[in-house]
């Protein structure tokens, strides 16, 4: 089966709410995209709109009021980064994956309340290495600088599909933990 042939429409229908975050309009979109071409030996939307989001997320950073619409920007632009090289140009997109885990951990780790949390490691039919991790408690620190989740030793040939999750801690009395 033939793949389809992207243009500058599929960007358009398919991502226009989240450019139009960063004050991309459709005629904005369509007239950069006729400057990026001048002078291209190769033009490919594909390399278009990969372009559009590494500067999407080098500008974040100095449009952003916050810390933590900082993580969840990059976050929603890493996941749309993944999504492209995972979908539409069936890549193993293991590099990207880290970097979404490494804005939403953050942005849980800002959000915390006043009870302990824990991050809790989910893996279900992705390869032997993150099997092993199914269900393993760690604290935000260990999962940010370990990186446990698509790194490496990962070996699933379409990348990592574990993620991580949030868990109230309990003790003996099964009474939630406050932070003190």
């Amino acid at each position: 089966m033939k793949k389809k042939q992207l243009d500058i429409e599929w960007v358009i229908k398919n991502h226009f709410p989240f450019l139009q975050k960063f004050g991309l309009d459709e005629a904005k979109i369509r007239e950069h995209y006729e400057v990026w071409k001048v002078g291209k030996i190769s033009i490919s939307i594909n390399n278009y709109f990969w372009y559009i989001l590494q500067n999407i997320i080098a500008a974040i950073p100095v449009q952003v009021s916050s810390e933590e619409q900082m993580y969840q920007l990059n976050y929603d632009t890493y996941f749309i980064m993944w999504e492209f090289l995972a979908y539409v140009e069936s890549k193993n997109a293991n590099h990207v994956k880290k970097l979404m885990h490494q804005n939403e951990l953050k942005l849980w780790r800002l959000k915390q309340t006043n009870f302990k949390v824990e991050v809790v490691i989910i893996s279900k039919g992705c390869c032997d290495y993150c099997e092993s991790l199914n269900g393993k408690l760690i604290s935000f620190e260990e999962a940010l600088d370990k990186e446990y989740l698509a790194s490496d030793k990962c070996s699933r040939e379409k990348g990592c599909n574990c993620c991580y999750s949030v868990l109230n801690s309990i003790d003996e009395n099964g009474e939630l933990i406050r932070i003190t």
